[in-house]
């Protein structure tokens, strides 16, 4: 993921709300990671990249985190190539962790222009080989620009959130449920790629889960419904109080 030029750090925000949960995605950059003593819930690593590369700490990061009893995720990356034959690989690599842990398809730079048809052919393969529910990462870039209601008929959304995204973060925050199209409400929020956390002195990428039940029945192979966008001026009923309560 690119890393454009950081905007000055905002100000203290006040305490997370408990219901959500938030979390980390991370990769072979943060090597020295130590998962296990920073605050997360959850932490989602990446496992492979196109049809050839593995991330050398994926084993590792994967314990710290289940050790931790920190819910676990992992990513591929895409590129131009075959889906299904990077849909395997990537099913293959994650292995016995698969019944653990989220899928995800990382859906961005050169992967973009192939369109959502190869994305499906990937989550399809996904699905097919494990019994889980895989879903999508994608910037408002990638969302925009194609048509994707079949995947999102069938497949959660994880976003990354372009209105905060280079701000810099002393702690989780917990912003408003963005609305985006297809989907109506992403199942996981990246909002930040510049978040801090006493105990690790670099960036990381600030995520927010707004429903822990939705992520584990992506494990059992059973996709969480998708929350209705909400209407210009009103406020959607969703039996949680958070910011958009609040305000």
């Amino acid at each position: 993921k690119g890393k454009p030029a950081s905007k000055p750090a905002a100000p203290a925000a006040p305490a997370a709300a408990p219901q959500h949960a938030h979390g980390i995605d991370i990769s072979s950059h943060q090597a020295g990671l130590n998962v296990g003593a920073l605050w997360a819930d959850f932490v989602i690593v990446k496992a492979t990249e196109d049809d050839d590369y593995v991330n050398p700490y994926m084993v590792s990061q994967a314990n710290a985190t289940l050790g931790a009893s920190k819910r676990l995720g992992f990513y591929h990356f895409a590129r131009p190539g075959d889906a299904a034959a990077q849909a395997r690989m990537f099913v293959a690599t994650v292995g016995s962790f698969r019944s653990k842990a989220t899928l995800w398809l990382d859906w961005e730079d050169n992967a973009v222009p192939q369109g959502p048809g190869w994305a499906k052919a990937f989550l399809d393969t996904v699905k097919q080989l494990t019994g889980s529910t895989p879903g999508i990462y994608m910037n408002d870039s990638a969302l925009n620009g194609y048509d994707w209601t079949a995947v999102a008929a069938q497949y959660p959304l994880w976003y990354a959130d372009p209105e905060n995204y280079n701000t810099v973060y002393m702690g989780y925050i917990d912003p408003a449920v963005p609305s985006v199209p297809y989907w109506g409400q992403p199942a996981v929020h990246q909002y930040s790629q510049y978040g801090q956390l006493p105990g690790y002195n670099g960036n990381l990428d600030f995520d927010r889960l707004r429903d822990r039940a939705a992520w584990d029945r992506m494990i059992n192979g059973q996709a969480p419904a998708p929350a209705p966008a909400p209407q210009s001026g009103s406020l959607v009923v969703d039996g949680e109080y958070g910011p958009a309560t609040v305000s």
